[in-house]
């Protein structure tokens, strides 16, 4: 005979004839066994048909089949009360709140499985996968968690005086809160918060110290340096998520792809724009490409660079060549305003009209009184009294232009 659906079963039996409950028996409603496994089935579904492309989704998988065997095992009841005259016998309040909270938590896993499986962007305009599978990994730990809190109630903390899980309504804010800090936190430091953010969307790269000061100013309290979970439901609420608000924050102004070799390998070779991860969220102003580098200048007045990093033109003190794009510290606390790249430097004019140059410095090229080769930034200091306004850099030598002359008087 086929099995009886999962809605359906046997009542929750009756109370004992003191009225109480059985120690430790988990009290369900009848409606969990409605929208839970219906829900848990359609996010089972979905990672189904990604899973030979994402085997990371089986960490939610094992969740989802844990949920829908919970669901079919549970004793139940009927919402409103058992058996005559057993008023008392209702659904505990922290019982009803923990499948609002699944259910809450089962229909965020399917919108994200739906939009990893549509590639939608996530990052800045870009599409991200890693980002994707984070969230669902965190969000099959969070129907795990769940479970275990349905079937050992004992163990719920409804005596806490503040509680995350009411105070964030956000569900992917609400598990990296959960995630990274306890329920009953509700403040943590800066430093805290900024490690566990970094750790959850940078992974292996640091994200600019800039955009991170651009989340700091929104939810930091300068007088307790720390973060609060009220401004933090105020940022994730508006936004749908806390990666979602730090984006809305940073406002970016251009997304940069590439294309080439750092390498002279054939088999390096990208043919086709792609993506430069390592400038999402940067406000660009400017693209300079020499032969064997690139450089990109920031809003903010900031050069990054990348690309072979021979005779030192990338500006990071070694000759190492990089694959993806890095801040050129040498130069923090000074404004540029334009960059050119050469064959093998690279050169920057600064808003107060300064020149500094690195890279090969084979005939004079760099315009520092020799011909050595400069891994960080240089000031060229025999033009100090000359304000540059520009400069240009062709395969060898970078031609300046003084600032136009004053019309004549009238």
């Amino acid at each position: 005979s086929s099995a009886a659906p999962l809605d359906d079963g046997p009542p929750y039996p009756p109370p004992p004839s003191h009225g109480g409950q059985l120690p430790h028996t988990p009290m369900v409603p009848s409606s969990f066994f409605k929208s839970v496994p219906t829900k848990a089935l359609e996010a089972l579904e979905l990672v189904e048909v990604s899973r030979e492309k994402y085997p990371e989704l089986k960490g939610i998988a094992t969740a989802l089949i844990k949920t829908l065997k919970v669901a079919h095992t549970l004793p139940r009841f009927s919402d409103a009360t058992v058996g005559s005259g057993a008023a008392a016998f209702t659904l505990p309040g922290d019982a009803r709140e923990q499948q609002e909270r699944m259910e809450a938590t089962l229909e965020c896993a399917c919108e994200t499985l739906i939009r990893l499986q549509r590639e939608e962007p996530n990052s800045f305009g870009a599409f991200r996968e890693d980002l994707y599978l984070n969230d669902i990994q965190n969000l099959g730990q969070r129907v795990t968690a769940l479970l275990d809190a349905l079937t050992s109630p004992h163990g719920e903390t409804g005596y806490l005086m503040e509680d995350v899980e009411n105070l964030v309504t956000d569900v992917h804010a609400k598990v990296f809160w959960l995630k990274h800090f306890a329920r009953d936190v509700v403040e943590v430091s800066w430093d805290g918060f900024a490690e566990a953010f970094e750790g959850e969307f940078a992974r292996e790269n640091k994200l600019p110290p800039r955009l991170m000061e651009t989340l700091r100013d929104t939810l930091e309290n300068p007088t307790t340096q720390s973060v609060g979970v009220g401004a933090y439901e105020a940022l994730t609420s508006a936004h749908g998520g806390l990666y979602a608000g730090f984006q809305h924050l940073c406002d970016p102004a251009r997304v940069v792809y590439a294309m080439g070799t750092v390498e002279d390998d054939a088999n390096l070779m990208v043919t086709t724009p792609t993506l430069v991860n390592g400038l999402l969220g940067l406000p660009i102003s400017q693209i300079c490409c020499g032969g064997q580098h690139a450089a990109i200048l920031t809003a903010f007045g900031e050069v990054y660079t990348w690309g072979r990093g021979g005779f030192g033109r990338l500006g990071h003190g070694d000759t190492q060549s990089l694959s993806d794009p890095k801040f050129v510290s040498a130069l923090e606390g000074i404004k540029c305003c334009q960059v050119a790249c050469g064959f093998a430097y690279t050169a920057v004019v600064t808003t107060e009209g300064a020149l500094y140059t690195w890279g090969a410095g084979e005939n004079g090229r760099l315009g520092l009184g020799d011909v050595e080769d400069r891994h960080v930034p240089s000031h060229v200091e025999d033009l100090s009294l000359t304000p540059i306004q520009q400069v240009i850099s062709p395969p060898l030598l970078p031609p300046l232009l003084p600032p136009p002359p004053p019309p004549p008087p009238l």
